[in-house]
């Protein structure tokens, strides 16, 4: 998924605080919510949080991205329109919402899977890092895996239709 994140005031302060201490600032939960609006970098929190998880997966993408992945589970429902990233001391990063635009659903009882990558254009390189729930959930190898099983199932239907091509000819020279 691809999204445009804004890079809170209070949340460049805190990495530059822990930069500052000798230590690279570090993202431990995202949450989602219901509230649309134009993100401002003065922004402390969501305006309507839904759900906070851990990050369950992420992967630098150099030294100024991160690709993080998150899961929501529950009975809890929404329509997800904002999205913030939360260091580990509980100070929010990044932010992102849009007074019109939503990034899907979150059904009860069904996991809300997503990934996204994180640009930290206003950062020193490689300032910030992530920690993640011991999963590790990867969603970078889900289109890889889909066309993958897309490719077996076409290649399933192509040798039923040759198996009763086949079983008619044959019967066709039976009754012959």
């Amino acid at each position: 998924m691809s999204i445009n994140t804004i890079l809170t005031d209070i949340g460049i302060q805190s990495v530059f605080n822990a930069n500052n201490l000798g230590f690279e600032a570090e993202i431990s939960h995202i949450a989602f919510g219901d509230g649309g609006y134009a993100p401002s970098y003065t922004a402390t929190a969501l305006q309507s949080e839904k759900q906070r998880v851990m990050v369950a997966g992420g992967e630098r993408q150099g030294a100024k991205q991160i690709q993080l992945t998150a899961k929501l589970t529950g009975d809890i429902e929404f329509w997800v329109r904002e999205v913030g990233v939360f260091l580990n001391d509980g100070t929010l990063l990044a932010l992102y919402s849009d007074p019109v635009k939503t990034l899907g659903y979150k059904a009860a009882g069904i996991d809300f899977l997503t990934s996204f990558d994180l640009v930290l254009d206003r950062l020193p390189d490689d300032s910030v890092t992530f920690t993640v729930d011991g999963n590790n959930l990867n969603l970078s190898l889900a289109e890889p895996l889909i066309q993958s099983a897309v490719a077996h199932t076409k290649l399933a239907a192509i040798t039923i239709k040759m198996l009763q091509r086949q079983f008619h000819f044959e019967k066709t020279l039976e009754g012959a």
